[in-house]
C-alpha cells in the first residue's frame, strides 16, 4: 500500500518526494508564462534583487522555485524531528508540502511567496525553540526571519501577527520576548529603508508597500478554471478533516506539543483569512498555507485508525497534483 510506504522514514521516500515534485512541475518547466499576480507588478526589494540577478531564460527561475519547494519540504521534516510534532518519524510533511504547493501550475515559476515560506519555516523553528532555549534569542530570530520574508513577499506580514499571538500561546513570560520579536522584525525593514533613502534619495519602499496594498487583483480565486477549483476544494476538504482529527487528539498530547500545534493552527487560520479578505493576496499564499497544512495531513495519515479511507484520500492527493499538469 502506498500510504504504508510513504509513512516510513526511509531515504527512498525522500527520492520519491523529489520525483513527485519533478513530475508535478515537468510541464511547467518547459512552457512559458506566469500568473498575472500582484507581485509581478510591485516587487518587494529582495524579490526585485533576485529577479535582477537571475540568468536569462524563464526555466532558471522555475528550477529555482521547484528547488525551494523541495527545500521547504525537507525543512519541515527537520522541524518535525526536532520538536516531535508527530510522534512517529516520517517524511510525510515534505511530501504533502510538495503536493499542496504544486497544484496550481501558473505558480510554478519564480515567485516571492516560496522564499517567504522558507523564512516562515525558519521563524517557526525559532519560535518553537523558545520553550527549550533562550526565549529572547528565539523571538528576535523569529521576527528577523519574518521581516526577511516580508521583504520578499509583502502579504507574509501576516506572520508578524502570528508571532505576536504565538508568544501568548507559548506563554513566554516578561516583556523582553515581545521587545525582542519587535526589534527583530524592525531591523531588516529599517536597513532596507535606509538603503533606499541612501541610494535613491527617497523612501521608495513605502511607495511599493502602498501600491501593493492598494492593488486589487484583476481576477477572483475561482477564475483559474474548473480543474484548479475542484483540486483546491478537495485539498481543503481533506485539510478540514485532518484539522478536526488533530484538534480531537490534542487533549491527549503533552502540553508542549499542544502549544506547538496551536501555533500551527493559528498560522493556518490567519493565512487563510488574509487570502480571503485581502485584495492584494491570492493563490500564491498556498506556499505559506501549506506549512501548517502539511503537519495536519501528516498527523492524520500517520495515526488514522481506518485503513480504507486514508488510503483512498492519500492516493487521490498523490495523483491529482501531477495530473494538474494536463490542464
Amino acid at each position: 500500500m502506498l500510504l504504508k510506504f510513504f509513512r516510513k522514514p526511509l531515504p527512498s521516500v525522500l527520492v520519491f518526494v523529489v520525483l513527485v515534485g519533478v513530475l508535478a512541475w515537468i510541464s511547467s518547466l518547459f512552457s512559458g508564462g506566469q500568473a498575472a499576480i500582484t507581485y509581478t507588478s510591485y516587487k518587494m526589494p529582495l524579490y526585485a534583487l533576485l529577479v535582477s540577478i537571475m540568468p536569462d531564460g524563464i526555466i532558471w527561475g522555475k528550477l529555482l522555485a521547484l528547488l525551494m519547494v523541495i527545500i521547504n519540504g525537507l525543512l519541515l521534516i527537520q522541524v518535525n524531528t526536532k520538536y516531535i510534532l508527530i510522534k512517529n518519524r516520517t517524511h510525510l510533511p515534505a511530501l504533502f508540502y510538495v503536493l499542496l504547493s504544486s497544484g496550481f501550475t501558473p505558480l510554478q515559476t519564480l515567485n516571492p511567496a516560496v522564499f517567504a515560506a522558507f523564512f516562515a519555516i525558519l521563524a517557526t523553528n525559532s519560535l518553537f525553540a523558545t520553550l527549550t532555549t533562550n526565549a529572547i534569542d528565539g523571538t528576535f530570530k523569529a521576527g528577523f526571519f519574518i521581516a526577511i520574508g516580508t521583504l520578499f513577499y509583502l502579504p507574509s506580514i501576516v506572520l508578524f501577527l502570528v508571532m505576536i499571538l504565538a508568544i501568548v500561546i507559548l506563554n513566554l513570560s516578561g516583556i523582553r520576548p515581545w521587545l525582542a520579536a519587535i526589534f527583530g522584525y524592525i531591523t531588516p525593514i529599517f536597513f532596507a529603508m535606509v538603503y533606499y533613502y541612501f541610494f535613491y534619495g527617497d523612501f521608495e519602499l513605502v511607495g511599493i508597500v502602498e501600491d501593493t496594498f492598494n492593488k486589487e487583483l484583476p481576477f477572483g480565486f475561482l477564475d483559474f478554471g474548473i480543474p484548479f477549483t475542484v483540486w483546491s476544494a478537495f485539498a481543503l476538504f481533506v485539510i478540514f478533516i485532518t484539522g478536526l482529527f488533530l484538534i480531537g487528539g490534542l487533549p491527549t498530547q503533552k502540553i508542549i506539543i499542544r502549544k506547538y500545534h496551536s501555533v500551527l493552527l493559528l498560522m493556518l487560520l490567519l493565512v487563510a483569512l488574509l487570502t480571503i479578505i485581502a485584495p492584494f493576496a491570492s493563490v500564491e499564499m498556498v506556499f505559506l498555507f501549506s506549512i501548517p497544512s502539511s503537519y495536519l495531513l501528516s498527523s492524520y495519515f500517520t495515526f488514522a485508525r481506518s485503513r480504507l479511507w486514508p488510503e483512498i484520500l492519500f492516493v487521490i492527493l498523490l495523483l491529482c497534483t501531477p495530473l494538474m499538469q494536463l490542464f
